[in-house]
């Protein structure tokens, strides 16, 4: 991974941080520090791993509220990729709609949104030899029946029919695709340039987990777009940062809110609430009791728990076990949380045998600091 980190600092790659965890970002404003904490160590993960400093964070899938301004502002960042509902309910008419960056008008933290053309269009073209291996992504298992022995073979589409899968059908296929799309985005640009005093700025989000969840080809489609690109005159791939440096003169108003940018969580009503009672306990603990290295240790490794529970959105409907699945984990991670903090507030001694059980099956977020989340 710390490659990357050599790509962007002699390559002219633009790697971009998140928050720690999937948590929806507006649900944790009832518990102070939530949102910072989620920042902060998101931010001091990519830097330590990355070995590079993040650009600008990516809160696409995390919700966006303007009151966020000054917390991602302190994470050092020039911009914040948002949801494009948050250019919708601006406080101004824009000038330029999602084809320009905005600056917030305290703190001056540009903000930019994806182009809804630019991530539908790769879906336009035959749109039914998008779902190889659609079985193996949605299912938990792999079961017996003519649909999973056909894994490989047999693809199906979004018409519910298969047909035998054949590689080079495939190739040649998205390649076709990449080169419609360039010129469709062409297309789009040029169009916009006519109206504009400015290069128009239109921001993709190529979500290559969720593309390749329906697109087996979906990385050999956007490495053809790239290579579209560097042969196509009127368009040019760029970085955001890059787009800054050239065109910083922005229009200053505030994004509106974007609340659930990520599919409907349908088991809020049952987690978050245990999760503030979880979070109040932990930060009236935390404030009393950090005093030792042991306290600390029991301390992060409850914080560890509500971080975890905080990462486990529902899956959706369609999967009945994995949405099983994931409230035993949400229920056994603040189950766990809220034992290490009511130990410690009842001046009782954390199991060690537990203690340490817990911190074997969560090695994550290794540097996590209690103080984190206590920061307003």
């Amino acid at each position: 991974v710390a490659a990357y980190g050599h790509l962007q600092r002699e390559h002219g790659l633009e790697l971009v941080t998140a928050p720690a965890t999937a948590a929806q970002l507006p649900n944790l404003l009832p518990i102070p520090g939530a949102v910072r904490a989620h920042l902060d160590v998101g931010a001091q993960l990519f830097a330590q791993i990355l070995g590079v400093e993040s650009a600008g964070i990516n809160l696409l899938r995390s919700g966006f509220m303007p009151s966020f301004e000054g917390i991602i502002a302190d994470q050092n960042v020039r911009y914040a990729l948002v949801d494009a509902r948050a250019f919708t309910g601006a406080s101004a008419p824009l000038v330029h709609d999602v084809y320009a960056p905005l600056h917030t008008p305290n703190r001056g933290l540009a903000v930019v949104a994806p182009d809804e053309h630019s991530l539908q269009q790769p879906y336009s073209r035959s749109r039914k030899y998008h779902a190889h291996y659609r079985d193996c992504s949605t299912h938990p298992r792999l079961t017996t029946d003519a649909r999973s022995t056909g894994v490989g073979i047999s693809r199906y589409g979004g018409d519910g029919g298969s047909e035998r899968y054949e590689p080079e059908v495939a190739r040649n296929m998205i390649r076709q695709q990449a080169e419609d799309y360039v010129s469709g985005r062409l297309r789009h640009g040029l169009g916009l340039s006519a109206s504009m005093e400015r290069d128009p700025l239109m921001v993709v989000d190529f979500d290559l987990m969720t593309m390749v969840a329906n697109w087996q080809e979906a990385p050999e489609f956007i490495a053809h777009v790239v290579d579209t690109m560097t042969v196509t005159a009127g368009i040019q791939a760029i970085t955001v940062g890059s787009y800054l440096e050239e065109s910083n003169e922005n229009q200053a108003v505030w994004p509106g809110p974007v609340i659930d940018a990520s599919p409907a969580d349908q088991y809020a009503d049952w987690r978050l609430p245990r999760l503030y009672a979880a979070a109040r306990q932990f930060q009236a603990v935390a404030h009393q009791r950090a005093e030792s290295d042991t306290q600390r240790r029991r301390l992060t490794q409850a914080l560890r728990e509500l971080f975890m529970a905080y990462s486990l959105p529902s899956t959706g409907p369609m999967v009945p076990e994995l949405n099983r699945d994931q409230i035993e984990r949400m229920r056994d991670h603040i189950n766990s949380a809220m034992t290490l903090v009511e130990d410690l507030s009842a001046s009782q001694r954390t199991d060690d045998v537990f203690l340490s059980q817990r911190e074997a099956e969560t090695p994550i977020f290794s540097q996590l600091d209690t103080i984190t989340l206590l920061q307003p």
